[in-house]
């Protein structure tokens, strides 16, 4: 089957909006997968079906992102246990994220486990197979202490973005927490796919604020699309300040992973090294924006 045939067919498998029709043209849902702007295989292959596209790159103040990235990866729903029940009493959570107890050191964890419990002999890292788990790795549960992601940061060896064509060598989850941030290196790989014009770059803090509704229509109406209104599929929920799909799913959804557990914030020295991290690309970022503000992302001058 060929590249085009497979694309409609992995489209006719996601559900409409609730009063838009499952046709191409029309109203459309979708499946969002960041991992894709790491990828310039991705970009080339939406290109030989779809050249003319335009594309939006939502990105977010990147030592944050990276912050919520490690943070989200110690609180992993178990499928296996949401298969067979919808009882939240019996859903697991993993964590992908485990600590040397001896050494401080902090590793993503290919294989998961409950956050709090040791990790298994087979599970260890590369070239830590010595000794006991139990004396050694134990999985970090969620929320992680702040130093935990700070650990992380020092022991991982995965920061300096490598110059060339990204690729699968990115899509690997321990590198993403990190790398997933340099925003401006794959928009400019994939700007070497598609026109610099095809693009509109919009940082969530601008998109998702109190003006959220009034912002997605702008988006629309600037996409050139029918505006659908989505205050007809939205709720505002007054505690936590943002706007939520109105959907049994969504209630299930918000149960399942907003678990009331507060992630603290980030320590001073995590934010210093990421902010260093991220600055060039962080400065060409803002070029790409025309010069608009980029507020709180380092050094943009905001």
């Amino acid at each position: 089957m060929d590249l085009e045939n497979r694309w409609r067919g992995y489209m006719s498998n996601i559900p409409p909006l609730p009063d838009g029709k499952k046709s191409i043209g029309k109203y459309w849902s979708y499946e969002k997968t960041p991992s894709y702007i790491l990828n310039l295989n991705v970009a080339k292959n939406l290109r030989s079906i779809m050249p003319n596209i335009r594309l939006i790159v939502m990105v977010r103040n990147p030592a944050k992102r990276a912050y919520s990235a490690f943070a989200m990866y110690t609180q992993m729903v178990d499928y296996y246990s949401m298969k067979n029940t919808w009882n939240l009493a019996h859903l697991k959570y993993n964590s992908l994220v485990m600590r040397n107890l001896l050494t401080g050191v902090v590793k993503f964890a290919i294989t998961g486990g409950v956050g709090g419990s040791m990790v298994p002999q087979d599970h260890l890292p590369l070239g830590d197979q010595t000794g006991t788990a139990v004396e050694h790795w134990k999985y970090v549960s969620f929320p992680p202490n702040p130093q935990d992601f700070h650990d992380f940061l020092l022991h991982d060896r995965n920061f300096t973005y490598a110059e060339g064509p990204s690729g699968t060598q990115f899509n690997y989850r321990q590198r993403r927490i990190v790398l997933e941030g340099y925003y401006a290196k794959f928009i400019q790989e994939w700007q070497t796919q598609f026109p610099t014009q095809h693009f509109l770059i919009i940082p969530m803090e601008r998109l998702w604020n109190k003006h959220t509704m009034e912002n997605l229509n702008t988006l629309q109406q600037k996409m050139g699309i029918p505006v659908f209104d989505y205050r007809k599929v939205t709720t505002f929920d007054n505690e936590m300040k943002r706007y939520e799909l109105s959907s049994a799913s969504t209630y299930f959804l918000d149960m399942l992973f907003n678990t009331g557990d507060k992630i603290l914030p980030m320590l001073p020295e995590s934010k210093t090294l990421l902010d260093d991290l991220y600055c060039e690309s962080n400065r060409a970022l803002k070029a790409m924006v025309g010069g608009s503000l980029l507020k709180g992302y380092s050094c943009t001058g905001d």
